[in-house]
């Protein structure tokens, strides 16, 4: 299972594109604002599910096997609520056979004006009350 997390709160139309190569495909991050790639294993029989809370889940037949994904979006104008729940963001999966290499960094989206948010880990009650792992 690969968890994305969408600047967008909703997005009721989101545009999904998934594409199966052979072996990694040609680079283009510079296309897209938010990148990042994962190991999936798709089981037999060979069905791909894509969902979303906002949505029904659809599915994509991919032969089954380990595969390097990378998740690509572009089309952002906020992170949260985009005023809009078909804000026009658009995304893309990309699969190819795992041949071991190292997972890519992950590019987060700049947002202008705002930048990009920190990633905090979420808070845990412990022995002393309410904490982070930072604490």
């Amino acid at each position: 299972m690969v968890v994305v997390l969408c600047p967008h709160q909703n997005n009721f139309e989101m545009s999904v594109e998934v594409q199966v190569f052979d072996r990694r495909p040609a680079a283009d991050r510079s296309n897209w604002q938010q990148v990042s790639e994962g190991h999936l294993e798709v089981d037999a029989p060979g069905m791909l599910s894509v969902s979303s809370p906002a949505s029904e889940p659809v599915t994509v037949a991919v032969p089954p096997g380990q595969y390097m994904v990378e998740v690509s979006g572009r089309g952002f104008v906020n992170y949260d609520w985009s005023g809009s729940t078909t804000p026009g963001d658009v995304w893309r999966r990309r699969l190819w056979p795992d041949d071991g290499s190292v997972i890519g960094p992950a590019q987060l989206w700049d947002m202008p004006g705002y930048g990009i948010p920190e990633n905090i880990p979420p808070a845990t009650d412990g022995p002393g009350g309410s904490m982070t792992d930072e604490s």
